[in-house]
């Protein structure tokens, strides 16, 4: 049976967004095209547990 170990570097290839001001520019504009394409779906996401609030990023309780 294989063993593996995967390492998940965080901005590794295209650097922090916030590092730079193109970075940051370009990191609002696929913010933006994402929550275009799928805020819809998210907003009615049947799985989503209605138990927790969907503001801010932490899904904390309701």
């Amino acid at each position: 049976m294989p063993h593996v170990s995967l390492y998940h570097y965080e901005s590794i290839s295209r650097g922090h967004p916030h590092a730079t001001s193109e970075g940051y520019k370009r990191h609002v504009k696929e913010v933006n095209l994402f929550r275009k394409k799928w805020m819809r779906y998210v907003e009615h996401d049947p799985c989503y547990n209605p138990n927790l609030t969907r503001d801010g990023v932490h899904y904390t309780l309701k």
